[in-house]
């Protein structure tokens, strides 16, 4: 059953104002129950506002409070760590050996199993999803796209086609650069 069939102009007014009031759909849940009489689950005002044509209005946000979450990502260790020591694989005698001739790398040069993700596309949406503060699409060097967010919370939510993969770790640098690069470039 539809909801929306029951709803009259009026009160479809009434719900219009509440979201031109900021209302939030927690809040017009309630406001259906308590002034309306109508019980709907916190879904089934999504899909009322859905099919009643009311749009939630979206809250600009400061493109500084973009570019200082850009920049706190860009700041993250993108080192990987497991939380069980005893998953950690300790390098057999020979390997230690190996590893101590090795000479250490510096942090310009990459390494070698790494390739430099040169190829990482960004760009930022006008229209943002529920709740986020920014949000757009990346592009990473393997051709993959995905769509990524930063919450009310600052945090990224990244979002691709195959809910299976993972970019490189390369390519997860090169997009907290590109993110932080957009971020300033809106800034001004």
């Amino acid at each position: 059953m539809s909801y929306a069939d029951s709803i009259n102009d009026e009160q479809k007014a009434t719900i219009q104002s509440w979201a031109d009031d900021g209302d939030d759909l927690s809040a017009i849940q309630k406001k259906l129950a308590d002034e309306l009489e109508v019980q709907v689950t916190y879904m089934e005002v999504r899909f009322l506002m859905d099919d009643l044509g009311i749009k939630m209005p979206t809250k600009e946000v400061p493109v500084e409070e973009v570019a200082e979450v850009a920049e706190e990502i860009a700041e993250e260790p993108t080192e990987k760590t497991t939380e069980d020591p005893q998953l950690e694989e300790t390098p057999s005698e020979g390997e230690a050996a190996e590893q101590a001739e090795k000479p250490e790398v510096e942090a310009s040069e990459p390494v070698e199993d790494e390739p430099v993700a040169a190829n990482v596309k960004v760009t930022m949406s006008e229209v943002l999803p529920m709740g986020a503060m920014a949000g757009g699409t990346v592009t990473f060097s393997d051709g993959t796209s995905a769509t990524w967010a930063v919450d009310q919370m600052g945090q990224l939510s990244l979002d691709p086609a195959d809910p299976a993969y993972r970019p490189t770790e390369a390519d997860v640098r090169a997009f907290q650069m590109e993110l932080q690069k957009l971020a300033q470039e809106k800034r001004g």
